[in-house]
């Protein structure tokens, strides 16, 4: 009886079935399996042999000409790889290789002609990006390398340019690039030659990363050759790219050096490298605000040696420039302007104004040259002339008129001086609200506060016709003769009493002084209880012998 559950167990133990081997258990299920699952399964497993086969012997480069076809329709301008396509797919960051990439003209440039050398040739483009972002919507490219890359940018006086694919669209959107951690151009080569603003630039560009004292990598850009027959020079410095994410922002400095103008800023770009949005402190200095025009495309006037900072920030086709501040010659200036240029024409509109205004400086609008006595600010050029001018004893400046600059944008602008400093002119205070549309520019009111009395009226300049037409009403009231009229030490004023003027002129020409010569009209001054001294009635023909004697 005691022996009895030892038996039991040993008899239960002897009917346990023994282990199968996996390949028994992989055969039993496969036969268990219904006809259509198996064929399913064989099915699956041919598709992905015979994929791993196909990615193994596949040449890459059977893909050139269907992805030369795609692109050049998209770009409206041929595209192709002349030399290998090379794609090494087996990593979570896949990368491609493109040797000898051509991008050809548009058909608008080749009708022009025919000999132009392609819009780039790239030797090599390689292109590495990460996998696993994308499921998130996020592009990271690890890589993007371009070797010996040859581009020529060209735009036509009409306005037509070889970087606008596709019809031209006034509210293009701006350059938008992935977030890169490693960004090299190696031997760049760049030609830009733009008749719209009579603009030509050759040069090299070279990007890489180099060790900086921490031991993380700089990212620099650098550029240089001559714009418009005069050196230049561009160095982009940023932070370390190996970190760069798309929602971080990238910090940068900026110095850009083109003949006597100079530019640097320090910021940041808001999304890398969404070059639509960024901010920065900036400070522009040079000799003319005008010789601006090759760099940003905006018709400033002529002026003396300036420098100005503020805040600049960029967000799409909107540029702000706020808290500016700075002198122009011997005139400070501040206020704050905003730059649109997603439109047929640039449009700026600006609220400045002056605390103290150097009454030359002024002058410097419309052509005329500052003063150049001890103490004024002007650059070399302005120096000279300002020597011609008074060789040749010309009351108001030649300087010819930049009509099709005018044309090229629209403004509106308001200014104020609050002091004016004019030693020997009873100027005050300056008031000028100005509109440039479609080439006719206008100032109106344009107004100057005398110590006593105001001259107030408007100007207006077409600027649509080769010869441009010029019409001003201009009004005195409330002045006084002897404010006008130098006297000397201890003298007397020749001629005093209140005085009213108006002046009612149209002239054409492309200067001033052409204008002038030229203008039809009425110009009308009266004096009620004015005085004039004996001496100076006789010399302007009431008596001339007593006036001599």
């Amino acid at each position: 009886m005691q022996g009895q559950p030892e038996i039991q167990a040993l008899s239960d133990h002897e009917h346990i079935a023994p282990k199968r081997d996996p390949l028994e258990r992989l055969r039993a299920r496969w036969a268990l399996m219904p006809t259509s699952a198996r064929r399913g399964a064989i099915a699956a497993v041919a598709l992905f042999v015979a994929v791993i086969a196909f990615l193994i012997i596949f040449d890459w480069n059977w893909l050139r000409g269907p992805i030369g076809r795609i692109a050049s329709a998209q770009l409206d301008r041929k595209v192709e790889i002349v030399g290998d396509l090379r794609v090494h797919p087996w990593s979570f960051s896949p990368k491609v290789e493109a040797l000898d990439l051509r991008i050809g003209q548009p058909d608008w440039a080749l009708k022009a002609d025919p000999t132009l050398p392609p819009m780039a040739r790239v030797q090599r483009l390689a292109v590495q990006f990460k996998l696993l972002p994308l499921f998130k919507g996020d592009v990271i490219l690890p890589l993007l390398a371009i070797d010996r890359p040859q581009v020529r940018l060209i735009r036509d006086a009409s306005g037509q340019a070889n970087w606008t694919f596709g019809a031209k669209k006034a509210n293009a959107k701006p350059l938008k690039l992935p977030a890169i951690q490693h960004f090299i151009i190696n031997e760049g080569q760049l030609r830009v030659d733009d008749r719209q603003r009579d603009v030509l630039f050759e040069g090299a560009v070279s990007s890489n990363e180099q060790a900086s004292g921490d031991g993380h990598g700089k990212f620099v850009l650098e550029g240089k050759g001559r714009l418009n027959r005069s050196p230049f020079t561009a160095m982009v410095t940023g932070g370390p790219l190996l970190n760069i994410t798309p929602n971080r922002p990238y910090p940068f400095d900026a110095r850009v050096v083109a003949a006597s103008t100079r530019v640097t800023a320090k910021g940041s770009v808001t999304k890398p490298f969404d070059l639509g949005r960024f901010v920065a402190d900036i400070t522009v200095s040079g000799t003319d605000l005008n010789r601006l025009y090759a760099l940003t495309g905006l018709t400033l006037p002529n002026t003396p040696p300036y420098q100005i900072s503020g805040k600049l920030t960029r967000k799409g086709g909107r540029f702000d420039f706020n808290g500016l501040s700075g002198k122009i010659g011997d005139s400070d200036i501040s206020g704050d302007l905003f730059v649109l240029t997603q439109r047929e024409r640039p449009y700026l509109e600006a609220k400045l104004q002056s605390r103290r205004l150097d009454f030359d400086d002024l002058g410097s609008l419309v052509g005329a040259a500052p003063a150049t006595g001890r103490g004024e600010t002007a650059s070399a050029g302005q120096k000279v002339e300002a020597s011609q001018r008074e060789a040749t004893q010309r009351l108001l400046p030649d300087a010819t008129l930049q009509t099709e600059r005018v044309r090229a944008m629209d403004a509106k602008v308001q200014y104020r001086a609050l002091a004016v400093n004019a030693p020997g002119f009873p100027l005050k205070k300056v008031r000028l609200d100005l509109t440039l549309d479609k080439g006719v520019l206008e100032m109106d009111p344009i107004a100057f506060t005398f110590s006593h009395g105001d001259l107030s009226g408007k100007v207006r300049l077409d600027a649509r016709p080769d010869v441009p037409r010029t019409d001003l009403d201009l009004r005195l009231t409330n002045a006084r003769l002897q404010d006008f009229i130098p006297v000397q030490s201890g003298g007397k004023p020749i001629i005093e009493g209140p005085v009213m003027a108006r002046a009612k002129l149209s002239g054409v020409g492309n200067s001033i002084h052409r204008a002038a010569s030229s203008a039809n009209g009425t110009f009308t001054i009266v004096s009620p209880r004015g005085t004039i001294r004996q001496a100076f009635a006789e010399l302007m023909g009431v008596n001339l012998s007593k006036g001599v004697l």
